[in-house]
């Protein structure tokens, strides 16, 4: 090969070289740079793991605490300590609806932010676990029971706040899931579907149809059911775990001041009750008005069952004027939530001063009695028998108070200081003169009427059975010129007395406002519970066999 070729080789050789050397050194270059940029992110990822780990280290005792929440929820709802639940529950769904926004907002998110992410959604669907499952189940199930106002009101309280929003179209899919599937049956359902409506079904129904039922099916006087329903809520209100709940049905109220507490609590929790019945029919439109019906006769029923509770448990007619006074100044607000119950309770209201009323008369006169026949020390001297004995005679023959007497009565009769002289009748006629007292200052007018009839007939009894025991002795003998004295002198007096200050006639037959007012709230009652038949009846038709439209 001569020269000139053997130097064009080598040049095409050390061109090749060098070629090949300018791709290696761009190779590197690039290897360079990338594993630049790979140490950069790296390092950018280690630092902000770092700076995550050391906020978690700093923040421990709040992550900690965040990781208790669903174990402390479950040990709330089993210790029925359910406002604090729920009040956890509220705050990891707000904790976890803060995170998804700022999650939203961000382009780039550190993997601590994704950690913390990850972490208050696995507390909050735990703690949902427990809320939206046996905490409803729960609730439901003590709304079962009969209970008092506040108490209901406070759990449906708690069931709206249990409650998980959902979408139209995720509530009508997990209906149609949930309520149309031949394994699950519909009662399973509606415990365990966590939708506004199936919930209200379900209360409705497992609540409340039960205690309807016994009510309008029981025969005779709707007070007889009236009074079954008080006396299971009384049963009911004795159980250790409402007494912490209300305070206020501890102990029966046994003064004015405690029944002002206990109709304050009646008249602010019922409007409460009305609302939370209210803002749940609410989305439901026309087809809630049996609901309402319903909730609204169970209010009315409730309030007269826990009226009728206090009044069978006393004797004093000054707490039953102040009840008298403060159902009056309350039946108004409670008129606007629910039914009208201002006149039946008055009702029970009169009923109860007549049987205070009688009560007191009758002890009065069973005392009397037991110290005629068993102690003779407030007999007066022989020598004024035969002056006793003439007061007897010229007071039988004036006036008896068995006659039918309904000519005028002498205005001015005093009781004679003879009498008056014995123990026995002084304390009679003073028991009986503060009855009609009491009874003149509390007693309701419209109840004059009636006390006039059972108070004549009571005096008339207490004769009849002093008369017995003048029978059953010697006329002559000191015990019957003084039991003469009660039966011709005294009675009368009492009598005149019981007059004077009901102003009425004296059969004291009650007058006919009366009567129509009483068959007039009778009336009410009966068509008020017939209604109540026809709802019921009509919604578990519906309830078994599905709605019309339907079919």
């Amino acid at each position: 090969m001569s020269a000139p070729a053997v130097v064009l080789d080598q040049d095409n050789a050390l061109a090749n070289t060098l070629a090949a050397f300018e791709r290696l050194t761009t190779a590197c270059g690039d290897a360079s740079q990338r594993a630049k940029e790979l140490c950069g992110s790296r390092y950018s990822r280690y630092c902000k793991e770092r700076h995550g780990t050391l906020i978690a280290v700093d923040r421990r005792e709040d992550i900690d605490a965040l990781l208790e929440m669903p174990r402390v929820i479950h040990a709330c709802v089993a210790g029925d300590r359910w406002d604090g639940a729920l009040s956890l529950y509220e705050q990891t769904r707000a904790w976890q609806q803060q995170v998804t926004h700022s999650t939203r907002q961000e382009d780039h998110i550190s993997t601590a932010s994704t950690g913390a992410t990850t972490l208050i959604s696995r507390v909050h669907r735990a703690a949902a676990e427990h809320i939206e499952g046996e905490l409803i189940r729960r609730l439901i199930a003590r709304l079962s029971a009969t209970a008092a106002l506040p108490e209901l009101a406070r759990h449906l309280g708690q069931l709206r706040r249990a409650w998980h929003p959902m979408s139209a179209s995720q509530e009508t899919a997990f209906v149609e899931e949930d309520m149309h599937t031949q394994s699950v049956s519909a009662d399973d359902a509606l415990i365990h579907c966590p939708t506004e409506s199936a919930l209200l079904s379900a209360f409705l129904m497992r609540a409340r149809i039960s205690w309807w039922r016994r009510a309008v099916d029981r025969q005779g006087d709707g007070r007889a059911a009236a009074a079954a329903v008080a006396a299971a809520a009384t049963a009911h209100s004795k159980d250790a775990e409402l007494d912490a709940a209300m305070p206020w049905r501890e102990t029966e109220p046994t003064s004015p001041e405690q029944l002002a507490q206990w109709l304050d609590a009646l008249r602010l929790h019922t409007p409460e009750l009305h609302r939370q019945l209210a803002a749940l029919l609410a989305p439901h439109g026309a087809q809630a008005e049996p609901y309402r019906n319903l909730a609204a006769a169970y209010v009315a029923s409730t309030l007269r069952s826990e009226l009728q509770h206090v009044l069978q448990n006393t004797n004093d007619l000054t707490f039953v004027a102040t009840l008298a006074t403060s159902v009056a100044d309350t039946s108004g607000p409670l008129a606007r939530c629910a039914t009208d119950v201002h006149t039946v309770i008055q009702h029970d209201i009169h009923l109860a001063i007549v049987r205070i009323a009688t009560g007191r008369a009758e002890r009065a006169t069973v005392a009397l009695t037991e110290e005629l026949q068993h102690n003779t020390a407030w007999l007066p001297a022989k020598a004024e028998t035969a002056r006793l004995l003439e007061v007897v005679n010229a007071a039988a023959a004036a006036k008896n108070v068995h006659a039918s007497d309904d000519a005028e009565q002498p205005t001015s009769m005093a009781p004679p200081e003879d009498l008056m002289q014995a123990a026995p009748f002084a304390r009679l006629l003073n028991s009986w003169l503060a009855l009609l007292n009491d009874l003149r200052w509390y007693a309701p007018i419209g109840v004059l009427p009636s006390l006039s009839a059972v108070l004549a007939r009571e005096l008339c009894r207490s004769s009849d059975t002093l008369r017995t025991v003048l029978q059953a002795r010697e006329s002559t003998s000191l015990e019957s010129v003084v039991v003469g004295l009660f039966v011709h002198v005294l009675a009368p007096y009492m009598w005149q007395c019981l007059q004077r200050v009901f102003a009425c006639s004296s059969n004291g037959a009650p007058p006919p406002g009366w009567t129509a007012a009483h068959k007039a709230a009778q009336h009410q009652q009966l068509e008020s519970k017939h209604k109540m038949t026809a709802i019921l009846s009509a919604w578990l038709r519906e309830m078994c066999t599905g709605p019309s439209t339907q079919e």
